[in-house]
């Protein structure tokens, strides 16, 4: 947990422990079939300190515990070409809260969990490889803010879709149409068409372009009556009114891929109506420094832009990897940007390998773009960009264990000390070591 520099008694950023597993074990009975049994355990425990409107001190705890288990199958039957997973997943999370007077605490819990079937199977017929598929998955919540609904809420999601890929002159000119029908317990029916084409303008070069209409439901949480529930310091609360969003999405780009350079650059444009989005309907904390967010609907939105990716393996056992976007996100209905969205984005990855030793070096920086956030008068304000840079070593040990050290946020930058109205905090300069097995 790291305290504020203005108030030491209160969180700049939550302090976490996490324990993590992660299983799968495969089996290959036959050459046409393959059975997989995965697991993820995820033990988190999180703290943060803050203060109310009164002035009162208290510290938060959230008690996280997470899991995802399932059992996959592949393989050929005949002609046809198959696969099929059911899973679930499931977070059970306890906060507590305890001021500092009376000792006084208050528990809530709050158990998301998610059970999902899908499947497709693919044939080929003359020169068109057909597949079909689909997914029904179960969502449920439970927490004792969900009083009307007896503490519980239950959504089933359910969806098919059918795609061709076939090509032309001599597999040139790659098509893939498609549809995807959904079907939600709440809001009903929607079908997607979508479409892409690839065209191999040489063995190097590649032309992409593509159409496809998308439509997202709300989770239980965001549209469930009296759902109130902290993530991280800021406090989310459910919105029945919410609506599932719909959206039609174009892209065009070209790809080269070279021995030693490999570029990608793509234009896209989604227009958007009713956009999901967390709406700030008020603030706590220190400074309002906290927000309370609902889900609500942006009735129309348009997300547009560039996005590139290089990567050059230079000499000297060195290779570069740079990332590029450039975004313009617009609230069309009212003429304003969308919130939390930088204008311009760059990653960059410069690493070394030395295979004698063993040694693996990286060095990153990252810089994020000014954006938009809301501030107290309701309005749209810029906030400036920020660059962080991160440096890392990793040392080979055996065939089994890697460790790993590093420095992040090299520079220990804070992004209060530059706009108060950033809803997020970059954890300042730390070091770690990982050790890791792998068998």
């Amino acid at each position: 947990m790291t305290p504020d520099e203005d108030d030491p008694q209160t969180s700049e950023l939550e302090g976490s422990e996490i324990l993590s597993f992660n299983g799968k074990l495969t089996l290959t009975p036959s050459d046409n079939h393959r059975f997989e049994l995965f697991a993820t355990l995820i033990d988190e425990d999180r703290e943060l300190r803050s203060s109310n409107s009164s002035g009162r001190y208290y510290a938060t705890r959230y008690e996280l515990d997470k899991y995802m288990a399932g059992v996959g199958w592949s393989g050929k039957i005949g002609p046809t070409e198959s696969k099929l997973n059911l899973y679930r997943s499931r977070i059970d999370k306890l906060s507590t809260q305890r001021y500092d007077d009376d000792s006084s605490t208050s528990e809530t819990p709050d158990i998301v969990t998610n059970d999902v079937l899908d499947g497709q199977c693919s044939l080929l017929l003359a020169a068109h490889r057909i597949t079909l598929g689909g997914e029904y998955r179960l969502e449920k919540i439970e927490a004792d803010s969900l009083e009307d609904a007896g503490g519980e809420e239950e959504v089933t999601h359910k969806a098919l879709f059918l795609q061709d890929e076939f090509g032309f002159f001599g597999d040139r000119l790659q098509l893939t149409p498609g549809l995807r029908y959904d079907h939600h317990e709440y809001f009903g029916s929607e079908l997607s068409p979508r479409v892409y084409a690839v065209f191999k303008l040489t063995d190097r070069l590649n032309l992409k372009a593509g159409y496809g209409h998308a439509f997202n439901a709300p989770t239980a949480k965001q549209v469930s009556s009296g759902y109130n529930a902290s993530t991280g310091p800021h406090r989310i609360l459910g919105n029945p009114e919410v609506e599932p969003e719909t959206s039609d999405s174009y892209e065009i780009g070209v790809e080269y891929f070279g021995d030693a350079v490999t570029a990608k650059a793509f234009c896209f444009r989604n227009d958007v109506d009713d956009l999901i989005a967390n709406n700030r309907i008020g603030s706590f904390g220190p400074g309002g420094r906290f927000g309370i967010y609902q889900a609500d609907n942006v009735d129309k939105a348009r997300i547009q832009g560039v996005e590139t990716e290089l990567e050059i393996v230079l000499p000297y056992a060195l290779r570069l990897w740079v990332n590029y976007s450039y975004l313009d996100a617009e609230d069309t209905e009212n003429d304003e940007p969308l919130p939390g969205r930088p204008e311009h984005s760059v990653n960059l990855k410069l690493a070394h390998t030395l295979q004698s030793l063993g040694l693996h070096t990286v060095l990153r920086y990252q810089y994020v773009g000014e954006q938009f956030f809301e501030n107290d008068d309701d309005r749209m304000q810029r906030v400036p960009g920020y660059s962080l840079w991160h440096a890392s070593v990793s040392k080979t040990l055996s065939d089994h264990f890697d460790l790993q050290l590093g420095v992040e946020n090299i520079g220990d930058v804070r992004l209060r000390d530059d706009a108060e109205l950033y809803s997020y905090e970059e954890r300042g300069r730390f070091v770690y070591a990982n050790l890791r097995a792998h068998f």
